[in-house]
């Protein structure tokens, strides 16, 4: 309120700011800065990566200066500041020894950094260890030796202990020293069975002692075991003597010892035996007969060597062999009574179909009756492997029989003896006995080998993993090569795999690596295997082609509508949500559907278990859900005292709704711990502002207004622009004031501060005039108010600070103590008559109307803003 006729000045004042533009970069560091290991060592160095005034661009590591003969590895190669990696860098036997220094470069977001350590390679006591001879070829169940030899190096003398590995199944190794002090021989002898696997095996001998490791490889070729192999070659048909004998081939690898017996058989009966009793070398025959048997009549023969299996063999199933031995080619005389007469027709056809998979014959009834029905049974080289029931046969009737049977296990170009043996149960009584049998030679060719036809079946979608599968299936009868699956999503090429044997009639279920998410309303997916080409060699060695079945069924395709929701964590950080304070996020769901109620959680690291969690309601596609974990981090998680830490929230911590994206539920948080020195500046930052009491003058609250000013760069002043501007002070601006009041206004120099040194500096209010009745106290404080740092780039975002102080000596509160309000006790008596008026009278609250006073002054100014 003023009076009539008098004058108010307002004036205001503007405060302009100008920041410096930021330059993002990043720091490197490493250590240890130097580290010794001998040769065949591993030195390990930790290679930190921070970012600095925002840098969020990925960095990669590089190396150089390495010393011949060595390999290294960064775990990780790359990242977004702030990451570590581990350099590892591993010496052989020829990196020179000395002091090698290393340079690791960080490179990204258009900066470049490098650091250098220190790699010492020096001679430490060593041992060397050889095997020889390098290679033994043995047979199944013989034994190898080989001759192992330990020396000392650099005057080595701990005991060394020796391992092998590698061994084939079946096999065992013994050392004739198992350990010793180098020099040390032992003999290594490995003994191998009779089943041990024919192979070439790499062995791998190991000494361990006085902290070092060194192995030496040697080979171990086991061949199969050489056997004899018993054939019968030829049966005998003596008519002149009536006797039956044979020929018997050692087809073998291995000699036969005498002492072995064939055996006789007529309708399945033993009927006499004949003992072999010479030694067969591989390759030799020998003839025998059976003395004991007197043939009168035709007869269908079965005649087997090493009939009780005194010879171990390379092939246990070929020892015997069926015939016929014909005495007459009709009967004698006819029968009285009408028969019929089964045979094989002579004038049809009798072979193997091998792509229809059957034999065909055609039977005919040549007798004057009919005949029932009958079984026939085909035999392979004396082996009964099928049999089919053929149907009632009227009088010189035929007709063409199939019976089917897969051989196509049968080695190409081989040649085999197959019997056809009608009424092979003896079931018709026929006018002759002897015609029911029939023999075809027959040679397999490339055309018996199994088909093989691979289809692409069932593409399927794993949820969990988000990788796609399908069901191969081989519809042909043989064993199906390596080949391979391609996928396709959109006709882009994704992914490939490898595609192992799969055996005929068999499928099973296969998963690409990729993993799929849907990236628009719906995907088009194609699964396309190789089709698979056997290549082989005909009877003529011929290399030809054999391919499949059929190409048209090798690719199967689907579209996939992509329905699922998508929870991503939009933001975390740290903040409020109304009174409450705390890490706070955001998650959407930004999907195509419903995401039903989910949890999210709260992580120490990115790796380790959840420290919080916080319910989530169901979400519709494009709704948000706003969530808090009250506190600070330091609340849930144990924070470094100095440095950068990393927090972490995840949306659906515990997988419980199903997505179109499962990676970006996640969302870090960096945290600072302390403070970081700005790398090779000098850096000066206003820190705090506060009131501060003080016994020495007579009043209190507010007393002295302080503030704090740090150096947190790494050099100090005079380091940073004593040679550039001779100098190693800088400017402080200080401004004190409240409302329109003038105030406290100065340019003070600062003197130098050490990097991590501080200083305080205080003003006394009492000795700048009277601030009655100031409710606020404005400060505003800048540092390098010249910028003289910020001219070679020292960062400007932290030299000015402001704060508003409360006064509580002129709050209209009796809070503190006081005598009357704001008025004695720790407030001065004299702020509330001391600007007493003969218009207003120096009765309480007097002084607050005044013109001249800073009440009256300050609230004007509110006003008038307020009309404003």
């Amino acid at each position: 309120r003023a009076k009539r006729g008098s004058e108010i000045s307002i004036v205001r004042s503007f405060t302009l700011i100008m920041k410096p533009k930021s330059r993002p970069d990043f720091t490197i560091d490493a250590s240890p800065p130097s580290t010794t290991i001998g040769r065949g060592e591993e030195a390990s160095y930790s290679i930190v990566i921070n970012p600095l005034e925002g840098f969020n661009k990925p960095v990669s590591l590089s190396i150089n200066g390495l010393p011949a003969g060595t390999i290294h590895e960064f775990n990780p190669l790359s990242g977004t500041p702030p990451f570590t990696s581990i350099l590892k860098v591993r010496t052989s036997n020829v990196t020179p020894l000395g002091v090698h220094r290393i340079t690791i470069t960080a490179s990204g977001g258009g900066k470049t950094h490098s650091k250098s350590v220190d790699l010492i390679v020096k001679a430490m006591p060593d041992f060397s260890i050889g095997v020889d001879p390098k290679s033994v070829t043995i047979e199944q169940g013989e034994a190898a030796e080989y001759v192992i030899g330990v020396a000392p190096m650099k005057g080595f003398s701990s005991e060394v202990s020796l391992s092998v590995s590698g061994l084939p199944n079946g096999a065992t190794a013994s050392f004739s020293h198992t350990s010793g002090v180098p020099p040390l021989k032992s003999i290594m002898r490995i003994e191998t069975l009779e089943t041990t696997p024919v192979g070439s095996y790499t062995i791998t001998v190991t000494g361990i002692g006085g902290g070092k490791s060194h192995s030496d490889s040697v080979n171990l070729i086991v061949e199969e075991r050489a056997l004899p192999d018993l054939v019968i070659e030829q049966i005998l048909c003596d008519r002149e003597n009536r006797r039956i004998g044979y020929v018997v081939k050692n087809a073998g690898g291995a000699k036969v010892s005498a002492g072995h017996r064939a055996v006789l058989m007529v309708k399945g009966e033993m009927v006499d035996e004949d003992e072999v009793d010479v030694d067969l070398n591989p390759g030799e025959i020998y003839e025998g007969y059976f003395e004991n048997y007197e043939w009168t009549d035709s007869v269908v023969i079965t005649l087997c060597a090493d009939y009780y299996d005194v010879v171990v063999e390379a092939d246990e199933d070929n020892n015997c062999r069926r015939s016929e031995c014909v005495v007459r080619e009709v009967p004698i005389s006819p029968p009285a009574e009408e028969l019929p007469d089964l045979m094989v027709d002579p004038y049809s056809p009798v072979s193997y179909n091998p792509d229809a998979r059957e034999f065909y014959y055609t039977i005919l009834n040549a007798g004057d009756a009919s005949a029932p029905s009958t079984v026939t049974e085909v035999y392979i080289d004396g082996v009964r492997v099928a049999e089919r029931r053929v149907g009632p046969l009227n009088a010189h009737d035929k007709r063409r029989e199939v019976i089917p049977y897969d051989w196509s296990d049968c080695p190409i170009c081989t040649e085999h003896t197959v019997e056809f043996r009608l009424d092979a149960r003896d079931e018709v009584e026929e006018l002759w006995e002897g015609n029911n049998n029939k023999f075809k030679s027959i040679k397999c060719s490339i055309l018996f080998l199994p088909d093989i036809d691979l289809v692409v079946e069932d593409i399927r979608f794993d949820a969990t993993s988000h990788r796609i599968g399908f069901t191969l299936s081989n519809r042909g009868s043989g064993m199906s090569p390596e080949t391979e699956a391609r996928l396709w999503i959109d006709n882009h090429l994704v992914d490939s795999l490898h595609i192992s044997p799969l055996a005929g009639g068999r499928s099973r279920v296969e998963y690409f690596d990729h993993r799929w998410w849907c990236e628009g309303y719906e995907d088009n997916i194609k699964v396309w295997v190789e089709p698979v080409l056997r290549l082989v060699e005909d009877c003529s060695g011929v290399e030809v082609g054999l391919g499949e079945l059929s190409y048209t069924n090798n690719w199967a395709e689907v579209t996939w509508d992509c329905p699922w929701p998508d929870l991503v964590m939009e933001r975390a950080s740290f903040g409020s949500i109304g009174e409450t304070t705390g890490i706070i996020y955001t998650i959407t769901n930004q999907g195509r559907s419903r995401a039903g109620p989910s949890i999210t959680k709260l992580y120490c690291s990115s790796t380790g278990s959840a420290v919080a969690f916080d319910e989530v309601p169901a979400l519709e596609p494009g709704e948000s859900w706003e969530g808090i974990f009250p506190g600070i981090a330091a609340d849930y998680c144990a924070l470094p005292s100095e440095g950068w830490a990393s927090i972490y929230v995840k949306a659906d911590g515990d997988d419980a709704v199903t997505e179109l994206n499962e990676v970006n539920n996640m969302r870090p948080i960096h945290v600072f711990c302390g403070y970081e020195l700005t790398p090779g500046k000098a850096d000066l930052s206003v820190d705090r502002i506060w009131f501060e009491r003080t016994s020495t003058t007579p009043c209190s609250t507010p007393c002295r207004v302080c503030f704090e000013i740090k150096n947190v760069g790494a050099l100090s002043v005079e380091e940073f622009i004593g040679d550039r501007l001779h100098k190693d002070t800088t400017e402080t601006e200080v401004e004190i004031f409240c409302g329109c009041h003038s105030g406290i206004y100065e340019l003070r120099t600062e003197p130098d501060l050490a990097p991590r040194e501080s200083r305080v500096v205080c003003y006394d209010l009492s000795t700048f005039g009277d601030w009655c009745g100031c409710e606020k106290i404005f400060v505003n404080v800048e540092v390098d108010n010249s910028g003289d740092l910020a001219l070679f780039g020292s960062p400007k975002d932290n030299d000015r600070k402001s704060a508003e102080l409360e006064n509580r000596c002129a709050n209209g509160i009796q809070d503190q103590g006081e005598e009357g309000i704001d008025c004695g006790g720790p407030c001065p008596a004299r702020c509330r008559d001391c600007f007493a008026d003969a218009d207003y009278g120096s009765a309480e609250n007097s002084g607050y109307f005044r013109l001249d006073s800073m009440f009256v002054h300050y609230y004007a100014q509110l006003a008038l803003e307020e009309y404003a």
